[in-house]
């Protein structure tokens, strides 16, 4: 699976929240701008041998309540690579995980009636990478895609190095530890994934499809139902049932 997920925030609070999420970090024992993940890795990052056990998920579900503290939202994507793109004219997983971003994104701007930017962490590799990577997504939200054009999205998307923006890094928390549990991580991201669901965006009470999308539909139509919770799936302008019996997934998120 390729993933990508993000919180949505008003921007007046980007500062007060950053302040905020470092100040826990510091009273938790951090090192001074030493990031946290969901899945530290061993030898890299501090809190994968000092912060442990239910130290570690009250840390998380703590940076989960400052940000529902702040009204923020969060959106979560992911991607079959065995499968076909969402975007037949995609040139990548990357590029085409991206496109399904951008709506959400713009969706999510035009319901409440703003505009905004998108901030993402700096793609891994050389400059030239990332301006290949920037350009991409740049085009898409200029172009648009095969369902529609951006006219929410003010400008490129930028770049940001992870370490120096706490935002990120609570990004990165809600959409790493929301894969963990779409591929069927049962040990940790139970009972995070239960914080998180609430920040996600819904529509009449279902997740999936809006603050949640995962592709290809027939394949992952019945997670929303085990792991989101959603009754009903929305196939404008009907409503199916979860769990679809038709459809993998349909008698317990472990039978595929």
């Amino acid at each position: 699976m390729i993933a990508i997920g993000g919180i949505i925030i008003e921007s007046s609070k980007v500062k007060p929240l950053e302040e905020a999420i470092d100040q826990l970090c510091l009273d938790t024992g951090f090192p001074e701008t030493e990031v946290f993940k969901w899945s530290p890795r061993k030898g890299v990052h501090w809190m994968r041998e000092n912060l442990v056990g239910d130290e570690r998920r009250d840390f998380q579900i703590g940076i989960i309540s400052l940000l529902k503290e702040y009204d923020c939202n969060a959106i979560f994507l992911a991607e079959d690579k065995d499968c076909s793109y969402a975007e037949a004219n995609s040139e990548s997983y990357e590029m085409d995980i991206i496109k399904l971003l951008v709506e959400r994104v713009d969706w999510c701007y035009g319901k409440k009636r703003a505009q905004g930017i998108i901030i993402c962490d700096r793609p891994s590799g050389n400059y030239k990478s990332e301006e290949k990577f920037l350009a991409g997504c740049l085009e898409t939200v200029r172009e648009g895609t095969t369902y529609l054009t951006p006219s929410t999205i003010t400008m490129a998307v930028l770049s940001c190095p992870y370490k120096l923006s706490r935002l990120l890094q609570a990004a990165d928390l809600i959409t790493s530890c929301t894969l963990a549990s779409v591929c069927g991580e049962e040990r940790f991201s139970p009972t995070i994934i239960k914080h998180i669901k609430p920040l996600f965006l819904n529509e009449s009470g279902r997740i999936g499809g809006v603050g949640v999308k995962l592709h290809p539909f027939p394949k992952y139509v019945n997670l929303y139902h085990w792991l989101f919770d959603d009754e009903y799936y929305v196939r404008y302008p009907i409503g199916c049932p979860l769990p679809m019996s038709q459809y993998a997934f349909s008698k317990s998120p472990n039978e595929y």
